[in-house]
């Protein structure tokens, strides 16, 4: 495909299903990088066959995303965001907020907005600019959304709204904007994605509670948070295991903005400079500037020593030869005890000067020697 500012055969578009023109490209042996976006299922295949050859892999996945309505929402707002994450493109996208979780306290109001929002939307020909919803990928993807309602209701829940085939003269797999109720996070229908226009609605009581709901899933790849309690918004952006957190929007994105799937939700990262790193490779290069003969490297060099103490001591005049050779011993052994040196890696400096001026308490040594308060013997001591 010619682009502006690429080299011919940059860029190139294959056609295929995954089975024939998708598995012949993650197998040839020329590539080096694959990013894929998809099924987990697919995706858990490539990340094989790439790990098989060591080669670079990034994974975008799919999801069972959790979208949060806290008791202090404005509800409104979040029954348009619940609406938004999981009815648009007919629920056929990874991030689709598809486990709604509503606080007790405004769950009836929330279900009851959802529930009449999702019944009026208008289902038709994706291509009209009327059309608010449109029709589903493939025949068989039709009927697993459909599958997955009715196993719904045989686990338990209850059809609140759509759960079947609209009535619309059009060719096209459409179904129904559906509200599933009196589910809980043991059902298939929580767990697993479905990726169609299907929305599980389930209250919980405190946020303790919810994290531990919203985290059971083997999925991380988004979540919703409606509040105004500011302080909430950033404990749960830190406590939800999940790549990409919202606070009081949902599927707000930008190419400029990092993300990545958490679990199964994928590996690497997309968007922003740091997806730049997936496709990029580390490389050192060492260079010699050096023009001297190069040393035989079985020719010992000199070892690098050790620093030796030294210690250097200004003393007044008037010892006597013994006396400061006890004043060295003292030292040395001083030195051998702290920095744990040897006898023969000890330097000491004895300097004899004419007068002191160093003080002990509120008199100098020189002072005291001066009034006769202390003895030679004390003296040399304290020096």
């Amino acid at each position: 495909m010619p682009r502006p500012g690429f080299p011919a055969g940059a860029i190139n578009v294959v056609t295929g299903f995954g089975a024939e023109a998708g598995a012949a490209l993650v197998d040839h042996r020329d590539l080096a990088k694959i990013s894929f976006t998809g099924s987990t299922l697919t995706g858990s295949r490539i990340a094989a066959e790439a790990a098989s050859r060591f080669i670079g892999c990034t994974l975008e996945l799919g999801g069972k995303s959790p979208n949060i309505v806290f008791d202090d929402a404005n509800v409104a707002n979040a029954a348009m965001g619940v609406i938004a994450g999981i009815y648009a493109a007919a629920g056929q996208t990874c991030i689709a907020g598809s486990r709604v979780f509503a606080h007790r306290a405004v769950y009836d109001e929330l279900l009851e907005r959802v529930t009449e929002r999702a019944a009026s939307i208008r289902i038709g020909d994706p291509l009209l600019a009327e059309t608010e919803l449109g029709p589903l990928a493939f025949e068989a993807q039709l009927a697993k959304v459909d599958s997955y309602v009715r196993l719904g209701a045989e686990e338990g829940a209850t059809v609140l709204a759509g759960g079947r085939r609209p009535e619309v003269d059009l060719p096209g797999y459409f179904y129904s904007p559906t509200v599933l109720t009196d589910v809980d996070n043991s059902m298939r229908v929580v767990r697993e994605e479905i990726f169609g226009p299907v929305a599980a609605i389930m209250p919980f009581d405190d946020e303790d509670e919810l994290v531990g709901l919203a985290n059971d899933t083997e999925f991380g790849l988004a979540a919703g948070v409606w509040t105004q309690n500011l302080a909430r918004a950033h404990r749960l952006a830190r406590r939800l295991d999940a790549g990409t957190i919202w606070v009081n929007t949902y599927r707000a994105m930008s190419p400029m903005s990092p993300r990545q799937g958490f679990k199964s939700s994928g590996v690497g990262i997309e968007h922003g400079i740091e997806s730049m790193h997936e496709y990029t490779r580390l490389k050192s290069v060492w260079i010699n500037t050096d023009e001297g003969p190069v040393a035989d490297p079985f020719v010992m060099r000199g070892v690098r020593r050790r620093r030796m103490p030294l210690i250097d001591i200004s003393i007044a005049r008037g010892r006597t030869p013994e006396q400061l050779r006890a004043l060295i011993d003292a030292v040395h052994h001083a030195a051998e005890t702290t920095v744990a040196a040897a006898p023969e890696n000890i330097t000491v400096i004895v300097r004899e000067v004419e007068h002191q001026h160093w003080s002990r308490g509120n008199r100098t040594i020189a002072e005291r020697e001066q009034r006769g308060a202390e003895s030679t013997a004390t003296s040399r001591r304290t020096s």
